[in-house]
């Protein structure tokens, strides 16, 4: 798989590559439960992403709320640390830079997040969506 990776990391037209990316966030537990279980509970708010963007491509993350999608762009950008995984950008691995080498890197790098009163609540029918202005 390295000679793979390494073929696909020097390739002029692979803009970014994304392996086995997690993000996860400890939960705080009580001191009891935290004493009694000794394990750390997470949530796992990307695990195990990966995907290549090549020169010419668009990447659009579509999904539920809740389901990762910012935490996803944040850790491309580094606004957020990773877990574990790697993302290589021009065959380059960007994980674990230092924050300086990070906020160079976002003069390159761009995130456009969604406008929450521009989409549409999954917990609402069309016909609410529709009727709610004439109901204000």
């Amino acid at each position: 798989m390295g000679d793979i990776l390494h073929a696909i990391e020097s390739s002029n037209d692979v803009i970014m590559m994304v392996e086995d990316l997690k993000v996860w966030f400890p939960v705080r537990a009580g001191l009891i439960s935290s004493i009694l279980k000794g394990e750390k509970i997470f949530i796992k708010a990307v695990d195990g992403v990966s995907f290549k963007i090549n020169k010419g491509d668009v990447l659009s993350l579509i999904g539920e709320s809740g389901c990762g999608k910012s935490t996803l762009g944040k850790a491309l950008v580094g606004l957020v640390d990773v877990t574990s995984g790697r993302i290589i950008y021009r065959g380059r691995e960007i994980t674990s830079l230092n924050r300086r080498s990070i906020s160079d890197l976002r003069k390159e790098l761009q995130i456009i997040m969604q406008d929450p009163y521009e989409s549409l609540p999954p917990h609402m029918t069309v016909f609410d969506i529709v009727a709610e202005p004439l109901l204000v």
